[in-house]
């Protein structure tokens, strides 16, 4: 990668987070930055105590992230609102739980 795209990659890493997630900026790491493959930067944080991503671009759209075994990105979009829903929950959501 070279240093002219890391650079874009991870200026600004709390912008989107500061733009549309204030009220949890203070439970937020950032972890990192992705490009789809769509052209999107998307903005990762971790939430301290519950561990779970919020991962956003700068427009605000909250994206579900996940990479296969054979490193392919799966990405879908989120509502904001349910994203930051989702970051703060305790107990893993019932349709996720493993029974």
């Amino acid at each position: 990668m070279s240093n002219e795209l890391a650079d874009e990659l991870t200026a600004g890493m709390f912008t989107a987070a500061e733009r549309h997630a204030p009220e949890l900026l203070g439970d937020l790491m950032y972890v990192g930055t992705v490009r789809l493959d769509n052209g999107r930067t998307v903005y990762q944080y971790k939430h301290a105590a519950t561990r779970r991503y919020l991962n956003l671009d700068l427009t605000g759209q909250a994206w579900w992230i996940a990479v296969t075994e054979d490193g392919r990105m799966l990405t879908r979009t989120m509502h904001l609102h349910s994203a930051k829903e989702f970051v703060q929950l305790q107990d893993a959501p019932e349709d996720l739980d493993d029974e």
